[in-house]
């Protein structure tokens, strides 16, 4: 199989020159994103600087984490935040109906593909982390997905429901009937 790197061009030109010619936009940037020595920068950086009490941090996040039903895999990426030299790539996402849009699922993937990367380039435990923006309150903002139908259209469906009151679409019960 051939495999072949496409250049996808954005309306936003700063986001195409992030992609395709970073060095047009470094400056504004502390670190390179596509070269090693910014991540070897970046992670000496963190465990200088932000010091944390991990033992408490992996009691209260895999308590949560089996609350949820977490994997295995989870579960042992949270026993090695233990370790002093553990670092994560963090990333997240506002919450949305079926995960909200596809690129949500490739920054997850991209996190953990990066996670196993850098645990091999830097020589320590690089752990990926994702959260899920519940906090945010523009329920209208989340309550819809975009799909092609059968006619190759782009239609979007929209819950019925909307809620009564403004509170975090994280603690928004939902009827059964969505599902």
């Amino acid at each position: 199989m051939r495999v072949e790197s496409v250049a996808v061009e954005y309306a936003n030109p700063l986001v195409n020159r992030y992609l395709n010619d970073f060095q047009q936009v470094g400056e504004f940037y502390v670190h390179n994103p596509y070269e090693a020595a910014g991540y070897r920068e970046r992670c000496r950086l963190v465990r200088e600087h932000y010091q944390t009490d991990r033992e408490a941090l992996v009691r209260i996040l895999t308590a949560y984490n089996r609350h949820l039903g977490a994997g295995d895999k989870t579960l042992a990426n949270l026993e090695l935040l233990k370790q002093q030299d553990t670092v994560l790539v963090v990333t997240g996402q506002q919450a949305g109906v079926m995960t909200g849009p596809l690129y949500t699922i490739h920054k997850a993937i991209t996190a953990i593909q990066l996670a196993a990367r850098q645990t091999r380039e830097l020589g320590v435990p690089v752990i990926p982390a994702f959260w899920v923006a519940a906090e945010d309150h523009d329920f209208a903002e989340i309550d819809h997905i975009h799909i092609i139908n059968r006619e190759q259209q782009l239609v979007k469906l929209r819950l019925d429901e909307q809620p009564a009151g403004k509170f975090s679409v994280g603690h928004m019960p939902v009827n059964e009937a969505v599902f």
